[in-house]
């Protein structure tokens, strides 16, 4: 890893810049993550809010520190890291390639595990769906029907106001 050359137009190269985000981004703590969650199910505003503070400005503290030692070990500064993110973000696939590492790199490995959406469950999802929209427009044209025989002359009223 040691030291990175830049490109012709200054900007590091895509792999090795992916690697140096990996050290830039550490994975979050499964104990913080479930800590933090339970506070927030319990609605336990005070000492969520504490700690979502404390660990965001330490957050930005060690990202500071890692950004200052990495640029010591590769003879970076912080334009080419800046550059070269704003290249790569400007290219959609590179864009989703980090920030899928990002979102990845920072979920315990246990919450990765989520059962994929079937065909057979979306095409029963549809179905509910439909099904829920048809009994929601049978009760609006029953609801009309009723109004209109609570009041028949309220079709004439309205043509004669048109």
């Amino acid at each position: 890893m040691l030291p990175v050359a830049l490109d012709s137009e200054g900007i590091i190269p895509f792999k090795k810049f992916m690697q140096l985000n990996k050290l830039l981004h550490p994975p979050i703590r499964a104990q913080f993550l479930s800590h933090r969650r339970e506070l927030y199910r319990k609605k336990n505003w005070a000492t969520y809010d504490e700690i979502m503070k404390v660990n965001f400005y330490r957050s930005i503290e060690l990202a500071a520190q890692a950004i200052k030692c990495m640029n010591k070990v590769t003879g970076l500064v912080n334009t080419d890291l800046t550059r070269s993110m704003t290249t790569y973000c400007a290219d959609l696939d590179k864009r989703d390639i980090i920030e899928d590492m990002m979102e990845n790199n920072n979920v315990p490995k246990d919450q990765h595990k989520r059962p994929l959406l079937s065909k057979e469950k979306t095409i029963m999802a549809i179905k509910q769906l439909n099904e829920q929209q048809a009994k929601c427009y049978k009760e609006a044209v029953k609801q009309a029907k009723a109004k209109d025989a609570e009041n028949p002359d309220a079709e004439q009223e309205m043509q004669l106001k048109v």
